[in-house]
């Protein structure tokens, strides 16, 4: 990199993320296989009888669910591998810093500010992830209506877990979007030195 890169470490950066990334790829697999099992013991336990149609149903939305996340994942995780993230492999540090000038809006470190920029563009590039947050909050609402409309109270209780979980974890992407967005709109640290000389 140039001089003039107020990340001088962005080599030794990037190839600590690639194998981070090699190493999530795994996890993620060993994780959604277990999701899988989890969920089909559930079902298997709490759905009378299979070859009714709310088990099915059940089965169906859990299966769909699954993918749908398996799929996200994957394409977040192959994202990620083609242009690897910086603050993630950077030192316990430096990550706090970066989020506390995420969190309050500034810093004065050219360096964590380029890191800072760095990770909120890389969050605003992928509002899909939000979106299908929002998706499986009201897909795991509809079946939680469905299942008290039935009277099936453990499913209700099972997928209205799974919906509050969901809605928890929107809110915050949400929060972290406006944050983010908020930050990027702040002038760098260099440009208000500039100014104020």
């Amino acid at each position: 990199m140039t001089g003039d890169d107020p990340i001088p470490d962005r080599d030794r950066l990037r190839a600590a993320s690639v194998a981070h990334t090699r190493r999530a790829v795994q996890r993620a697999a060993i994780v959604t296989v277990g999701f899988f099992l989890a969920f089909v013991a559930v079902v298997f336990v709490t759905v009378d009888d299979m070859r009714s149609r709310d088990g099915a149903l059940a089965v169906l939305v859990g299966l769909a669910i699954l993918a749908v996340a398996a799929l996200l994942g994957l394409g977040a995780l192959r994202a990620q591998a083609r242009n690897p993230a910086l603050v993630p492999s950077a030192d316990s540090g430096s990550r706090a810093a970066v989020e506390l000038a995420l969190r309050t809006g500034r810093t004065d470190d050219a360096r964590i500010d380029a890191l800072a920029r760095e990770s909120a563009q890389r969050t605003l590039r992928r509002p899909w992830q939000v979106w299908g947050l929002a998706f499986f909050v009201l897909l795991e609402g509809l079946v939680t209506v469905t299942q008290l409309i039935s009277r099936d109270w453990w499913q209700a209780l099972f997928f209205g877990v799974f919906t509050a979980g969901f809605a928890a974890q929107t809110a915050r992407a949400v929060a972290d979007l406006r944050r983010r967005r908020d930050y990027l709109r702040q002038r760098r640290p260099v440009d208000a030195a500039d100014t104020a000389a």
